[in-house]
């Protein structure tokens, strides 16, 4: 649409007008105000419409009713599918397409089967956090060992197909989504998450009375005991954690990030993190700390480490003109110019004492 704003799109043809719009009022909207605002020519082909051409009100009556049996027969599609799904997901038919890290297809592909090379990792990862291992060194025992990652097992053992992996192997996001998964104990879960057109209700996640537990829908991979064992292990974690964040509240909330949205890292391009940084235990002495996403997310695998104290950063870029972007790299040369920075790996061999260079990127 930006396209027809602008005039670039002077004309759009269609084979019917359900393939422009099923909303009547939105379609409504666009073929009686919006394009003849813009001059925008439409054409639908099989109901042979032409806005440029189309004086006629009964012609413009038959459009508008067509719009309206378009909208109909799109919700009625839709009330159907969802009834549909929702009686499979209650008899415990339902099978999400996207299988868990552990599990394989049967022969027909309407059940689960153990993945007994992957279980015996998910079994490794429960009994590591029994042992109340934490989620980063379980990501890193898991590196060390060679482990492979969930989405190149999946597509080496044929379950996942496509080769836009994100991240090189393991990182704390997975470890967690293991540890949290329901279906390592049978149980099938469904109805996390709705989507309805026929209530006019968009992709939102449901609450979790409304939820469908099936359960001993299939092979469990760990012992209900030892899920539990976890699961009040994590819960003690996440009250541990939240009882912090309260207490130093006030502290992080008078830290401010001056320059939100506008650090990024010169190796993968992806924005810096902000992290509000507890230096002195005895002490209430918290430092701003800015990190590459990627590193912080997916590990050594994808990018570096880059950390980047924000006092420092305030020293050398707090004049920079509104707007300017940053990145930040290593760099050998020590020249100093009033503009933006990079921070990337330094040469192997080479001595590592940061140094500034800038680079205008505004």
């Amino acid at each position: 649409m930006d396209d027809v704003r602008t005039g670039k799109i002077q004309c759009i043809v269609v084979r019917d007008l359900s393939r422009f719009g099923r909303d009547y009022v939105e379609t409504g909207s666009y073929l009686e105000k919006i394009f003849p605002a813009l001059g925008t020519r439409f054409i639908s082909v099989k109901e042979n419409f032409d806005n440029f051409t189309c004086g006629n009100a009964m012609e413009s009556l038959s459009v508008s009713l067509q719009n309206l049996v378009n909208a109909m027969y799109s919700r009625d599609i839709s009330k159907k599918v969802s009834t549909a799904l929702r009686a499979q997901m209650e008899t415990g038919k339902f099978r999400n397409r996207n299988l868990p890290y552990g599990y394989l297809w049967n022969g027909d592909k309407t059940a689960y089967v153990v993945d007994e090379e992957a279980a015996a990792v998910v079994r490794q990862i429960f009994e590591w956090k029994r042992q109340e291992v934490s989620v980063y060194t379980i990501v890193e025992r898991l590196k060390t060992g060679g482990i492979e990652s969930p989405e190149r097992h999946k597509r080496r053992a044929g379950t996942r197909s496509g080769g836009n992996i994100q991240g090189e192997g393991w990182c704390p996001s997975t470890i967690r989504g293991i540890l949290q998964n329901r279906a390592y104990i049978g149980e099938m879960v469904c109805g996390k998450s709705e989507t309805a057109l026929y209530k006019g209700l968009k992709k939102h996640i449901t609450e979790t009375d409304k939820w469908i537990v099936v359960p001993d829908a299939h092979p469990p991979i760990v012992s209900i005991s030892d899920f539990e064992a976890v699961e009040r292990q994590m819960q003690g974690d996440s009250a541990h954690r939240e009882a912090a964040m309260e207490w130093s509240a006030d502290i992080r909330a008078g830290m401010i990030d001056l320059f939100a949205g506008k650090i990024f890292c010169a190796d993968c391009g992806k924005r810096m993190y902000y992290k509000r940084q507890r230096i002195q235990c005895k002490g209430v002495v918290f430092r701003g700390v800015y990190d590459c996403s990627t590193h912080m997310r997916r590990g050594h695998g994808t990018c570096f480490k880059h950390a980047m104290r924000q006092d420092t950063l305030n020293e050398k870029v707090g004049g920079a003109p509104s707007g300017t972007s940053f990145r930040w790299r290593w760099t050998m040369r020590s020249s100093c110019l009033p503009c933006g920075a990079v921070l990337g790996r330094p040469a192997s061999g080479r001595s590592k004492r940061r140094r500034w260079q800038a680079s205008s990127s505004g």
